[in-house]
């Protein structure tokens, strides 16, 4: 069951109440981008943006933390940081996250605690625990007090942003994993342009396949008898099923996707792939291998984020489908760019306030959007 959350712009909305989680998840996730040179992504429909000229100094920060905290009631400072950072004041931002993170809401204390990290390490899962969201605010109040006490907050803030994502990595809720994991998405410091030379299609390739995205080869969604393997299987009958199935680590590594462009070239060769679908950072995989001359007719592209060699496809002007949700929650937290465009793109954007960044390999997202007739992915049989 698709699982959605309700965006509301109401100034009120900030409150932490189970009714607006999802949208101050989606408010954190944007106020952490706000911290980087990259353009924020766009807020979700019905949630305005942020009007920021760009990042705020850490200095000012702390030094608007501290005028606002007063013995530091976590529900008084976000309503305070919420109301001045949408009139501009980018220095509210640390507050706001800093706040957000004594949440005694699960999934947006995790999300705040997410954007306030700037690094790329996310802690081993471990065994799944519970929550206990009064004991942890309290906790975490604790030590935002004790924090502003010293000479320098830093230290002990990115200590707590540290450990409330550690427990999230253990979380029983696999939204708030997913939050943890957005932390090794984030894009390298190196990361440019990519460019390459699209290879000629062959007559007639007939198989099509899946290329699942980071943490997803544990999954069966793409392996055949998997519900998305099933449902693309009366799309396209040439869906590869026959015992040697593509797959790659998923590990947090872009060398290892690298590498794994290479294997699905070798994989794909000589006769070519019809339709490749590929999820998030599987999509990044597609479009290395496919400008690495790897011979494929149609990309289709679900929550993918708009890394280089995606864009470098997109421009190509080949036909690529592109489908995702109008604002992904974990793509923000990883700050990764949401939007693809070219000459050759079709985009399906469903907007639909959903938590889950697997949304668009569900079939029943499918099946409700309409997704396969919206791509121009429905084919008359011939003749």
């Amino acid at each position: 069951m698709l699982e959605e959350y309700t965006v509301s712009d109401d100034p009120g909305s900030i409150a932490a109440l189970p009714v607006h989680e999802g949208t101050n998840a989606a408010r954190f996730a944007l106020a952490g981008a706000l911290g980087t040179p990259a353009v924020p992504p766009a807020p979700p429909v019905g949630l305005r943006r942020v009007p920021v000229p760009g990042p705020p100094g850490e200095a000012e920060q702390y030094r608007y933390l501290r005028a606002v905290a007063e013995d530091f009631d976590a529900d008084r400072v976000r309503r305070r940081a919420w109301a001045d950072l949408s009139t501009g004041r980018g220095e509210a931002r640390l507050a706001l996250l800093v706040a957000g993170t004594c949440s005694p809401l699960e999934r947006e204390s995790a999300a705040a605690a997410v954007a306030m990290l700037d690094d790329h390490a996310v802690p081993a899962p471990g065994g799944h625990g519970g929550w206990d969201g009064p004991r942890w605010a309290q906790r975490a109040s604790f030590v935002v007090r004790n924090a502003l006490l010293g000479d320098d907050p830093g230290e002990l803030l990115r200590v707590l942003a540290a450990t409330r994502v550690a427990d999230a990595a253990r979380s029983a809720d696999p939204i708030v994993r997913g939050f943890a994991q957005a932390l090794a998405l984030r894009p390298a410091p190196s990361a440019g342009k990519v460019s390459g030379a699209l290879a000629p299609l062959p007559p007639a390739p007939v198989e099509s396949t899946i290329v699942h995205g980071t943490w997803g080869w544990a999954g069966e969604w793409w392996y055949p008898g998997g519900d998305f393997h099933r449902y693309l299987s009366t799309l396209r009958p040439g869906l590869y099923a026959g015992g040697r199935e593509f797959s790659w680590s998923g590990a947090l590594d872009a060398g290892v996707r690298a590498l794994a462009a290479t294997r699905l070239r070798r994989w794909a060769a000589p006769a070519g792939i019809d339709s490749l679908f590929a999820h998030s950072f599987g999509a990044d995989v597609a479009a290395q291998a496919v400008l690495a001359g790897t011979p494929v007719a149609e990309p289709v592209l679900l929550s993918a984020p708009a890394t280089p060699a995606v864009l470098a496809l997109a421009a190509s002007g080949r036909r690529l489908v592109d489908i995702r949700l109008d604002f992904d929650i974990v793509l923000a937290l990883a700050r990764q760019p949401q939007r693809v465009g070219g000459p050759g793109v079709v985009s399906v954007i469903v907007e639909r306030a959903l938590w889950e960044h697997g949304a668009t390999y569900l079939p029943e997202f499918w099946r409700e959007e309409r997704i396969a007739a919206r791509a121009g992915l429905v084919r008359v049989p011939a003749g």
